[in-house]
């Protein structure tokens, strides 16, 4: 019994403390590391993986090529960052750009043009999603 006490402790104290969107255990960048080892950025790669999901979900096929493309975009951008406030703008920014998104779901799986790639994305953003300028 000690012995399988001590190997799940060895087994729990090798683990990531903080869950994120990716694997901790691979994290190889400093971003991914950084992102891992704070409770809030950890929180807000979660909360930006499950809304990423459910948008994803709700864009059209004929979209999915671009959406992904412009989330790679979006993933360069927030690999500069080099501090948590950074991380904490790029993450909130992407959040509330997925949420519009997802209140906009029948724009955006109706076939048409999504958005521009990154960094067009977010001047646009608004004004894409109410339809005042041409896709």
């Amino acid at each position: 019994m000690f012995k399988i006490g001590l190997v799940v402790m060895a087994f729990v104290a090798a683990s990531p403390i903080y869950a994120a969107s990716f694997d901790c255990a691979k994290a190889s960048m400093k971003v991914e590391k950084m992102i891992c080892a704070d409770p809030e950025l950890s929180k807000l790669d979660d909360e930006l993986g499950n809304k990423y999901q459910k948008a994803s979900e709700k864009v059209s096929s004929i979209n999915q090529d671009q959406f992904m493309v412009n989330q790679r975009f979006w993933l360069n951008e927030r690999n500069k960052c080099r501090n948590k406030a950074c991380l904490q703008q790029k993450y909130s920014d992407r959040i509330a750009f997925f949420k519009d998104v997802l209140a906009s779901a029948a724009r955006f799986s109706s076939g048409k043009k999504l958005y521009p790639p990154y960094p067009e994305v977010w001047e646009r953003k608004i004004s894409l999603l109410n339809g005042s300028q041409a896709l």
